[in-house]
């Protein structure tokens, strides 16, 4: 299995099974602006699993921020 990608690259693994129990997709998604390649393993379909993630990180970030502003730490 491939788990390298360049810049703007996309790929799902779908129906891979851990312990031979649960059923999984791995997505493997590194868009031109992210600073890295971002690996989401789920039992969801790909795009779903991407939004939320996506969503996730976004709170991530704006949590992180607004600690930033109000000096709490990074």
């Amino acid at each position: 299995m491939k788990l390298h990608l360049a810049r703007g690259e996309q790929h799902v693994y779908r129906n891979l099974w851990y312990k031979g129990k649960v059923r999984l997709q791995v997505i493997g998604e590194w868009l031109p602006r992210q600073v890295e390649l971002v690996w989401v393993m789920s039992d969801l379909d790909s795009e779903q699993a991407l939004d939320f993630y996506r969503q996730r990180r976004k709170i991530e970030e704006r949590y992180r921020d607004r600690k930033t502003l109000l000096g709490m730490g990074g």
